[in-house]
């Protein structure tokens, strides 16, 4: 398996989320977290948009939307609280970027094939 970056504007906005997630581990100012905020809910906004028709990856990002969200914040309080969830969302944003892709097995054009005997119903044993 190897990772694949995705070259469209929503894999490079959700590398924008991860960098400022990443960067949230470390002290900031008040300002730096309200930034981070507006960031990362219109990342999570545009992700979600996108991945609509997966109900899994829209609700993961709908989550993390409301968790960022500038308007009306969602306070914990701790920053010992907020660590993992930063952690946990820089994953999300960073595995919507990067696509997974599994090696194809080599083509062998002259290999044997195996073949498995025929059966018929008149071979049966009762």
């Amino acid at each position: 398996m190897r990772a694949v970056f995705k070259k469209d504007i929503f894999s490079y906005v959700a590398l924008l989320c991860v960098a400022f997630l990443l960067l949230s581990l470390l002290n900031w100012r008040s300002e730096y977290y309200t930034l981070l905020r507006t960031v990362v809910f219109i990342g999570a906004v545009l992700v979600a948009l996108k991945e609509s028709k997966v109900l899994f990856t829209f609700f993961c990002f709908a989550l993390v939307a409301y968790l960022f969200n500038p308007f009306i914040p969602v306070y914990l309080y701790r920053k010992i609280i907020w660590i993992p969830i930063d952690l946990i969302c820089a994953l999300l944003f960073l595995l919507q970027a990067f696509q997974i892709r599994k090696r194809p097995k080599p083509y062998v054009p002259y290999a044997p094939k195996k073949r498995k005997a025929k059966s018929y119903g008149r071979d049966k044993k009762y």
